[in-house]
C-alpha cells in the first residue's frame, strides 16, 4: 500500500508538471500568434511585408508587389488583410516555428493568426526557394510559393 503523504507529492508533482507543459504551449502558441518581438527588420509593399532577424534586400519590395498582383490576378482576389511573411533562421528558431514540421520549407497556423506566414530557404533576389545546394526549378519561384502558402490562411 502506497502512503498517503506519497501520493500527495506524487498528485503535486503531476500538477505542477502539467501546468509547467501548458505554459510551454501557451508561450508557444503566443509566439506563433505574435513573433513581432523576435524580428527587427521588415520591408515589403501591397499586401505582403517581409519580416526578418537582418536587413532585407531591397527585392523584397518587388517580391511583395509582385504576389500582390499574383492574388489581385487570381479568383481568388485580394485577400481581405495583409500578409505578414517571417523569414526564419535555421537553429533554434526553426525548432520553435516549424515544430509540427521541421522538414518543410513554409507553415501557416490559421488557427492563431490569418496573417502569418513562417517561411525558411529564401532567397529574395533570385526569386527561390533554396534548400541547401538545391534551388527550386521555374516555374515554382518564391513568389509562386509564397502565393501558394498564403492560400492556406
Amino acid at each position: 500500500m502506497i502512503p498517503d503523504r506519497a501520493i500527495r507529492l506524487l498528485f503535486r508533482c503531476s500538477v505542477a508538471g502539467l501546468s509547467l507543459l501548458l505554459a510551454a504551449y501557451a508561450a508557444l502558441f503566443a509566439l506563433l500568434a505574435w513573433p513581432d518581438p523576435l524580428f527587427r527588420h521588415e520591408r515589403g509593399g501591397g499586401l505582403v511585408t517581409f519580416h526578418a532577424t537582418a536587413p532585407l534586400p531591397p527585392e523584397a519590395v518587388s517580391l511583395a508587389e509582385e504576389v500582390t498582383a499574383a492574388f489581385i490576378a487570381s479568383p481568388l482576389g485580394r485577400p481581405s488583410h495583409e500578409v505578414d511573411i517571417w523569414l526564419v533562421d535555421e537553429g533554434w528558431p526553426v525548432r520553435v516555428f516549424f515544430a509540427g514540421s521541421p522538414g518543410a520549407s513554409g507553415l501557416t497556423y490559421p488557427v492563431n493568426s490569418t496573417r502569418n506566414v513562417f517561411l525558411r530557404h529564401a532567397d529574395i533576389p533570385r526569386n527561390r526557394l533554396v534548400r541547401g545546394a538545391l534551388t527550386v526549378p521555374p516555374p515554382r519561384t518564391l513568389s509562386y510559393y509564397l502565393v501558394h502558402e498564403i492560400t492556406h490562411l
